[in-house]
């Protein structure tokens, strides 16, 4: 390995060699694959990687382990010439880990710690930093562009080489980005050509009020905000060894995801925490404190965002434990976040319905087993129940991560936000599904019970503060082929219209996330949000405010963004008390629906233009 890397002029094409020949049975199955593939060609460019990966999870596997480079050779003779870039990266330090890597491997410790003591160079352990060789390929692989052009073929189109790009890239761990240069850099090590950016707490609030959605919570006693800094940066100022700013570390912790990863992040901590000697010497007394504030950052993003650890990182983190915070002594410190690993693990996703009351009685009609049951024989009040529990058990599920990037509208990275996305078709789903009901019903007198029971179930999912769904079958009954129903809203009781006027006028009011919160403040959970307000926020700020400034990661808008999806989960753990009904769940888990053009035709049916009242049956 050492004799690889020292050859630098062939750096890329051997390293290269030295990918594909490991890779070379996945190569193998690859080809085994393509007769399945090829009755995919028809497919448009666009839709065939989502379509694969549904069609076939080994495909989704075969993806996360392969760096598909097909064209070694050419590669290597591409990027010979920029050997420089990488040579500038083989130090002698990075020579001596690598080796010190190896002995570490085959077991030969003593050798391994003379070298250590000879040299002065402090080994870091493999789960520590990623593989040398690793951190060398990102370095060779900086112009994905290039690489991404050497293993496409000639059919492919220049829309389906971008989308390809950041597919494999994401689903690699090479994310394009600043992070590329960043994540070989130690906190220890990196210039500081620019200063974290700060912004006045005035100017701050100055412009959370001139942009409503964006007002965020109040913030902890303090002058200055963070606008922009370095991943480094923010990594050191949250451990700083004074005690830092919790709403800081709420935010850094659930909107990191959308310019880094987690396997980055824990490279951070731990890179954070090993203190270099000669920085020992300059921390003095301080070093204690900068281990631990490292520590509680670990447990604090353990306990709260579990599901960001996958089982390899997990184990990065146990070994980082064993090997490491005991042996400096911190067994405390160790066992505690041992404990919090091991609850999390044991966690069971069944709620406790120990400390509950009774649920209510499910209002079911008498013929509720009967294979006609339908939305006529059930009460209203009931409906809105099922409705609310479907919804509830994906809403309690969606992550911050989902709500990050826009994942939910973009093709290469909607695998990141799957309860959303559910959660979020099932809502859009209603005003059409709203609609169909009514004009499904050929007679007045039939389609006049069915808008006065849809806004029944609407009234009673207000009560119920199910804003999605309540505002959605408002919606639906506001559509042009329903509105136009003048003599079925004229049949309407006027007490049912006075209800679906309130309900009309109460969601024309909450046009902003401002003033949605100032009625939240008035309601007690449990609750599923208005998730429609919550992305068009999110789509807003993303509009307004820029990943980056001055190169440095844009906190001022991570910060927003968290204020946004912070207020969004706030119920998620307050669950419904009422019983699933079967028969009723299976007829509303999906809400299938008409056409628009369909819904136009048949309400000209119903209603023809021009006509009179004693003519409509």
């Amino acid at each position: 390995m050492v004799f690889i890397i020292t050859k630098h002029s062939q750096i890329s094409t051997n390293i290269l060699k030295y990918l594909y020949s490991s890779y070379l049975n996945i190569s193998i199955e690859k080809q085994t694959n393509k007769t399945n593939l090829k009755e995919t060609n028809h497919v448009p460019r666009n839709e065939w990687f989502s379509m694969v990966m549904k069609r076939n999870q080994g495909i989704q596997n075969l993806r996360e382990r392969v760096i598909p480079i097909s064209r070694t050779e050419s590669f290597g003779r591409i990027f010979g010439t920029k050997h420089e870039n990488i040579k500038d990266q083989l130090t002698h330090e990075i020579i001596l880990q690598l080796i010190m890597q190896h002995l570490s491997t085959v077991g030969y410790k003593k050798t391994k710690k003379i070298i250590q003591k000879d040299s002065g160079v402090q080994y870091i352990p493999r789960y520590l930093r990623d593989s040398r060789l690793q951190s060398l390929v990102r370095v060779a692989i900086k112009n994905v562009d290039t690489i991404w052009d050497q293993t496409l073929d000639s059919q492919t189109t220049q829309t389906d080489f971008g989308i390809g790009i950041v597919n494999l890239l994401s689903a690699l761990g090479y994310e394009r980005g600043e992070e590329f240069d960043e994540e070989l850099t130690s906190i220890w090590e990196e210039e500081q050509t620019t200063s974290i950016i700060y912004e006045e707490k005035s100017v701050l609030k100055e412009n959370q009020q001139e942009n409503e959605i964006e007002e965020g919570e109040k913030t902890e006693n303090s002058t200055k905000e963070i606008k922009a800094a370095s991943l480094n940066q923010l990594v050191e100022f949250l451990t700083h060894e004074t005690k830092p700013k919790v709403l800081w570390l709420k935010t850094f912790l659930m909107t990191y995801q959308s310019f880094t990863t987690p396997r980055i992040l824990l490279y951070k901590l731990i890179d954070r925490y090993n203190i270099p000697k000669e920085k020992q010497i300059l921390y003095q007394n301080r070093v204690q404190q900068i281990k631990l504030r490292v520590c509680n950052f670990l447990k604090f993003w353990i306990t709260d965002y579990f599901s960001d650890f996958n089982e390899k990182l997990l184990n990065e983190v146990q070994a980082f434990i064993e090997n490491t915070l005991i042996n400096d002594g911190f067994k405390g410190m160790a066992e505690n976040l041992k404990q919090v690993i091991e609850r999390n693990l044991n966690s069971s996703d069944l709620k406790d319905n120990s400390n509950l009351e009774d649920p209510p009685d499910a209002k079911l009609p008498k013929n509720i087993f009967s294979p006609k049951l339908s939305l006529f024989d059930v009460d209203p009040e009931e409906i809105a129940r099922q409705i609310t529990l479907i919804d509830f058990s994906l809403y309690k599920k969606i992550k911050a991560p989902e709500m990050m990037n826009l994942a939910w509208l973009k093709p290469q990275l909607k695998h990141r936000a799957q309860n959303l996305i559910a959660l979020n078709k099932r809502i859009n789903s209603i005003p059409m599904w709203t609609a169909t009901m009514i004009l499904k019903a050929p007679l007045l007198k039939n389609r006049t019970k069915m808008v006065s029971r849809m806004i029944s179930i609407a009234f009673h999912l207000r009560k119920l503060n199910n804003f999605s769904s309540c505002f959605a079958i408002i919606k639906g009954l506001s559509l042009a082929p329903i509105k136009r129903l003048k003599f079925t809203y004229e049949s309407i009781s006027k007490k049912t219209l006075d209800t679906f006027n309130s309900l009309t006028s109460e969601l024309n009011e909450l046009n902003t996330l401002k003033k949605y919160r100032d009625l939240l403040v008035k309601i007690n959970p449990p609750c599923i949000q208005y998730l429609q307000l919550y992305l068009s926020s999110l789509k807003k700020i993303e509009k307004n405010h820029d990943d980056y400034f001055n190169s440095l990661i844009n906190f001022k808008k991570r910060r927003l963004i968290y204020d946004v999806v912070n207020s969004f989960q706030r119920f998620q753990k307050a669950e419904y008390n009422f019983l699933s009904v079967y028969q009723i769940e299976s007829r509303i888990k999906t809400f299938p629906s008409l056409e628009e053009t369909i819904l136009i035709q048949k309400s000209l049916k119903c209603e023809p233009r021009r006509v009179k009242r004693e003519e409509i049956k």
